[in-house]
């Protein structure tokens, strides 16, 4: 063993003796490898030395050196091969370029040299419609704003990453900050400006040492604020004792509260991942910001080096607000940076086509001109997309969005952007779809309404195929309007073999082919044309005809009597066919309309058909699955229905059963819902509920409803005094604006027929509302800096007893009357059912915000509008019922003692449940890296889990966080690795070797460590003779 040490020794001095000085280049050339793909950086001098640009080195004194730093050597570049790519990065001392390579949409590589030493952002994004707004149109503007940023590297910081070398710690700091420059440049337009860098160089003087975790965040605070009166708009805390990281949220750029306490990636030692995520938050942005709607962003999960559409927008808000803080620096022009293509959305609920001009809303940092340069045509859920080329505001393109007919959820497509210099981004569009009746298919242009065959001979209906169309002796099918019969009619003339068929599409439960079902029922509309010359009965045919090998699988005659000459008049009836559908799959499936005569009697037998439709009978079946149903409030009484999440395609009648599940909800067979929860009920609560239509099985479901916390409201019904009938009045508790005038252009309370008692009428006829202050709940006093999350229940409804006027967009809102502005905000769309009886339904509207800094503010519950208002009482929304709960969001106490064993390419891991009271499950996470990113892999029911599949030769990180039944997630749990390589084997290249003993030599008596690079060989927290014993034992193997 001695000589081993020796010659480790001996290659440190050799080493430490091949390091020659340089001067940075103003740009440089570097190829980058990663297996067969190789791409070329072009990068050019970029520094992020600010005006007030200084390092301080803290000596054992207490007092500060003045460190002068070498050369800048941070670069900023283009991509050679990927116009839409930006990359950063530091030259270092080795003479070695390291990097990070963002692509279009935040893939990220991590280069050192010439290789591709990392990565993250590579997984598939899972879209969801964003809860806040996007990137409005020119809110970006084309100037540059800087910000003043305050780095302060802790002792452990400096004794470790950087060992002991204030030149090391400070290439780290200028390597994340040009990082960070890039990333906020490209996306929005914002560049930090290094100012005073703090490096801790002595422990007994560090105001952090012996400080872990989030508490770091004040002390931060206090130190800066107290003792360095700099100018900076933004302070960054640099330490390895923290997990991730942690900031003070809000508009806090410019302010006292601008801080940030940032963890590191010990593998390299930066910090740019971390800090890029919490200065976030220093710009108002919050963690899963408006629901993640594209993914991982660096707010929303930071796995893709980019932000969201509303993060940005986010980002723009406060950089309105804090203008006076920061530095215009006109338009940047250094290096051609990609443009931003800002996130798009729709909600699509009626399924109606879309227009929207993609480059409104996006911009460039280099202020050039952008432009289209190409689309998806078809969407993911198989929507088309066209161009509407220069009609859209100031000449732009616009895109058409047809979404499909035949499904539901969020469907995407992505376009593309250039700019004048070639530099492209990809932005995506999102769509929300409608749900599907799970039987019924589609049926396109069902009541033969559309297509210009009722007029032009020789055409047929849109969707349908009609053979042979109406020629001009009228001797065919054609489409008509008809006295007495509302809208235009199919006409089927006995005129020889003629037919509408189409083919099915679509169900509830997948497409459908004629080996889907053995079974179909097919309602519609009927009739015989008795205005002209009749003859006789008609055998209608009504089949299902099979495409693929041109014959009918099953049919039935109706027979329509002849009624003579008259007024028309249609019938509706049910048609059930069926058929062996063995070996059918991938057989094209049609419906077919046609005649059993013999074809001879053309117009003067001629049958009308109208409103088709077709369900796939069987058991009854759930729309959603789990049931979630409004929230309940503690020692309220709860009320709602079931009734409407279950459908019998046969529409037999349906009866409901609870299962199992909390004994406070009672289930009647209706579907009806009461109870009243405890306290001991808070939270989300799950049963088992069934339905049955009495001849097929019963079908099961999970329902989900989530108890809160009261929140007390005074006359939550509307009932109390006389503001139904007294106009300028509001009612009790309430604020109203406007009330009822004269001229009913306002809010008033009326008893409506069908309601039970008084209901809060909410005309859309200016910026009307409903307003309560909510200042006391059973959890104390509240205000607006109480809490961060609350549930809206209430009921609503369309007055549809009078004249309506199209969709209502009702806004609920919790606003802070303290600065007069809306806190979170969600609009729920009721549709206009057109005139007819009232009815009201329930809805739970979840809404949260960053309650920072607002103790004291004023908190109130709003209704109101999200559209302008100039509608009245023709688009009157109906409110009732409101409650406001407050749900329980402390998360669990995190698992402690996570131990793994490792046995072949499974690694087992067991960790202590003697703080899981109220725990439902527990997350695993898993990383390849000590301190890279870890992902979710798994969620466990109990604390034990086998992580199996493995790669030989590799080692894994883990920790685990425990969940409660409202879904909080704990802090993480200590954290473990397993090592499938050779004990001793510390840099993975399959042989324990002199790589290894160097490693190991610097780890050498550390301790209070959990991995130390692998080292700590027997896991026991520190590296000393026993490690080395192990790795001894294992020397030259392989």
């Amino acid at each position: 063993m001695e000589r081993a040490f020796n010659k480790w020794c001996v290659a440190v001095l050799v080493l430490s003796a091949s390091s020659v000085a340089f001067s940075a280049p103003s740009t440089l050339t570097q190829m980058v490898s990663d297996g067969s793909e190789t791409i070329t950086l072009q990068m050019t001098l970029e520094s992020v030395r600010g005006s007030y640009f200084e390092v301080l080195a803290q000596n054992s004194s207490g007092n500060y050196d003045i460190h002068t730093p070498a050369e800048v050597r941070t670069y900023i570049g283009t991509v050679d091969e990927y116009p839409g790519a930006i990359a950063a990065g530091l030259l270092k001392s080795d003479g070695n370029l390291w990097a990070r390579v963002y692509f279009d949409r935040g893939y990220t590589w991590y280069t050192l040299g010439s290789s591709v030493v990392g990565g993250s952002g590579g997984d598939t994004p899972i879209f969801v419609m964003p809860t806040l707004s996007t990137v409005t149109p020119g809110h970006a503007g084309t100037d540059t704003y800087l910000f003043d940023l305050g780095i302060d590297c802790d002792w452990r910081f400096y004794s470790g990453v950087g060992n002991s070398n204030v030149a090391t710690c400070l290439e780290q700091v200028e390597f994340s900050t040009v990082q960070l420059k890039a990333i906020y440049l490209r996306d929005a337009l914002i560049i930090p400006a290094l100012g005073r860098v703090i490096i801790r160089a002595s422990q007994a003087h560090c105001p952090y040492d012996g400080t872990s975790g989030t508490a770091i965040l004040g002390l931060v605070q206090a130190e800066w604020n107290n003792n360095h009166h700099v100018i900076r708009d933004l302070v960054a805390c640099v330490t390895p004792a923290i997990g991730g990281g942690v900031a003070w949220g809000g508009q806090q750029v410019g302010t006292a509260w601008g801080y940030t306490v940032n963890g590191i990636n010990t593998w390299d030692g930066s910090f740019d991942g971390v800090m890029r995520h919490e200065i976030g938050h220093n710009w108002d942005v919050d963690d899963y910001h408006a629901d993640s709607p594209e993914y991982g962003t660096i707010n929303c999960g930071n796995g893709y080096g980019r932000f969201s559409g509303p993060e940005v927008e986010t980002i723009f808000n406060t950089r309105d607000a804090r203008m006076s803080v920061l530095d215009n620096q006109g338009t940047y022009s250094t290096v051609p940076v990609p443009p931003y293509a800002a996130l798009d959305s729709h909600d699509c609920y009626n399924r109606e086509d879309y227009t929207f001009a993609p480059l409104y809303n996006d911009f460039d940092a280099n202020g050039e001109t952008i432009s289209l340069h190409s689309f998806d045509p078809v969407s993911k859920f198989g929507g088309s997309i066209t161009l509407s080329a220069g009609t859209g505001p100031d000449g732009l393109d616009e895109l058409i969005y047809s979404p499909p007919q035949t499904a539901s959820g969020i469907d995407h497509f992505y376009y593309t952007i250039i700019d004048s210099a070639g530099s492209t981004a990809t932005g995506v569009f999102l769509a929300r779809l409608p749900d599907l009746e799970p039987f019924e298919l589609y049926v396109a242009n069902s009541d033969f309404e559309a297509g210009g065959w009722a007029s032009e001979y020789g055409t047929s209906p849109s969707g349908w195929v009609s053979d042979p169309p109406l020629s001009g002796d009228r001797r065919g099918n054609y489409g008509e309007s008809l006295d007495g019969i509302e809208g235009i009619v199919a006409a089927l003339q006995d005129a020889g073999g003629n037919y509408y068929q189409q083919s099915l599409l679509y169900a509830g439960k997948g497409p459908i082919d004629a080996g889907s079902s053995g079974r179909f029922d097919i309602t519609f509309d009927y009739g015989y044309r008795r205005d002209a010359t009749t003859n006789g009965d008609i055998k209608l045919r009504v089949g299902l005809w099979n495409k693929t090998t041109s014959t009918e699988l099953a049919g039935y005659d109706l027979v329509i009597g002849d009624p003579g000459v008259g007024a028309n008049s249609l019938s509706r009836t049910t048609v059930n066919l069926s058929y062996d559908n063995t070996g059918l799959n991938g057989d094209e499936l049609a419906l077919r309309f046609t005649h059993t005569g013999d074809g001879s009697r053309s117009w003067s037998a001629t049958a009308l058909i109208d409103n088709v439709d077709i369900v796939m009978p069987g058991s009854p079946q759930w729309l959603v699955d789990p049931v979630k149903e409004s929230n309940g409030i503690v020692n309220q009484a709860y009320w709602s229905t079931v009734s409407n999440d279950a459908v019998d395609p046969e529409k037999d009648s349906l009866t409901f059963i609870k299962v199992s599940g909390p004994s406070w909800l009672t289930i009647a067979s209706n579907g009806a819902l009461s109870g009243t929860p405890d306290a001991s009920d808070v939270g989300l609560n799950v049963w088992t509920v069934e339905v049955t239509d009495g001849t097929n099985p019963p079908v099961s479901a999970t329902l989900k409803i989530t108890v809160d916390y009261e929140v007390f409201l005074a006359n939550k019904g509307f009932e109390y005094n006389t503001w139904d009938s007294n106009y300028g009045t509001s009612p009790q508790g309430w604020l109203s604006d406007p009330p009822l005038s004269g001229n009913r252009a306002g809010n008033y309370g009326e008893t409506i027929i069908g309601l039970p008692g008084t209901v809060a009428a909410l005309q859309d006829a200016g910026a009307n509302y409903y307003q309560q202050a909510l200042t006391n709940s059973s959890q104390g006093n509240l205000d607006a800096g109480t809490s961060s999350k609350y549930a809206v229940t209430f009921d609503y409804g369309y007055r549809r007893d009078v004249t309506t006027n199209g969709d209502i967009v009702l806004r609920v809102a919790l606003w802070d009357t303290t600065a007069s502005t809306e806190l979170a905000g969600s609009d729920l769309i009721i549709i206009d059912p057109g005139p007819g009886a009232n009815f009201l339904s329930r809805a739970t509207v979840n809404l949260s915000y960053d309650n920072t800094g607002l103790e004291g503010h004023g908190l109130a519950v709003r209704f109101t509008y999200a559209d302008k208002g100039y509608r009245g009482w023709s688009a009157t929304a109906l409110l009732n019922n409101v409650t406001v709960g407050i749900p329980d969001f402390t998360p669990p106490e995190a698992p402690t003692g996570l131990l793994t064993v490792t046995s072949g390419g499974t690694v087992s891991l067991d960790w202590n449940d003697s703080n899981a009271d109220g725990v439902a499950a527990f997350n695993i996470y898993r990383s390849e890296l000590q301190d890279g990113l870890f992902a979710k892999i798994a969620a466990a029911p109990v604390s034990y889990y086998e992580d199996s599949g493995l790669i030989e030769g590799k080692t894994y990180f883990y920790y685990v966080t425990a969940l409660d039944k409202s879904y909080n997630e704990s802090a993480e749990s200590n954290k473990a690795y397993a090592s499938l390589r050779t004990p001793g084997d510390l840099d993975g290249d399959g042989r324990v070797d002199f790589a290894d003993l160097s490693l190991f030599a610097g780890n050498w008596l550390a301790t209070d460590c959990w991995y130390c690079d692998g080292a700590d060989l027997d896991s026991n927290g520190r590296v000393d003779f026993d490690d080395l014993t192990i790795l001894a034992e294992n020397w030259l193997s392989e």
